[in-house]
């Protein structure tokens, strides 16, 4: 029996989390969907903005993706943490799609370890499905390339991941 296929969809601000929705999709074989929006969120103010969207567990007007999730048996979502919230972005793309998510996996790029519970926990509640697996990786500094990062860290629980889901 076909394994089913897998899509990594990610929202970025500063390039953390797209380093390692790539390491995923390439490790997984999976197709990869960045999440876009209209508007930039770059320097103090996008990062104040940001915070305060995701403390108010705000959506945000994204850009159509172009992968169709109901064609993946697993969709992997990726998101940075805002204010112990899942990012605006991710959240309306979880909001526009959760009722074509079969199921799902949640990773993310987080400063603060203690808020990826919550942020997973954010995730199941917007989607009515529990993540078959999770992964927070820690201390990812904007602009670090996540492939080098730490790499026996990093390496280790990427495979780990990867692992959880086959």
């Amino acid at each position: 029996m076909p394994k089913p296929a897998i899509l990594v969809a990610y929202y970025s601000r500063t390039g953390s989390n797209r380093k390692v929705a790539q390491a995923l999709a390439k490790g997984l074989g999976a197709d990869l969907e960045e999440i876009r929006e209209d508007r930039s969120r770059s320097g103090v103010l996008g990062f104040l903005a940001s915070g305060f969207a995701g403390f108010m567990k705000r959506g945000a007007k994204i850009l159509p993706p172009s992968k169709e999730p109901s064609k993946y048996g697993l969709v992997i979502v990726g998101t940075p943490v805002w204010a112990g919230s899942v990012s605006s972005p991710m959240r309306q793309y979880l909001l526009e799609n959760k009722e074509k998510l079969k199921s799902i996996a949640a990773f993310c790029a987080c400063g603060d370890p203690g808020n990826a519970g919550k942020v997973f926990a954010d995730i199941e509640k917007i989607t009515g499905l529990k993540p078959v697996a999770t992964m927070a990786i820690k201390g990812i500094s904007p602009g670090q390339n996540a492939s080098s990062y730490s790499d026996s860290n990093f390496k280790a629980e990427l495979a780990g991941f990867i692992a959880r889901l086959r």
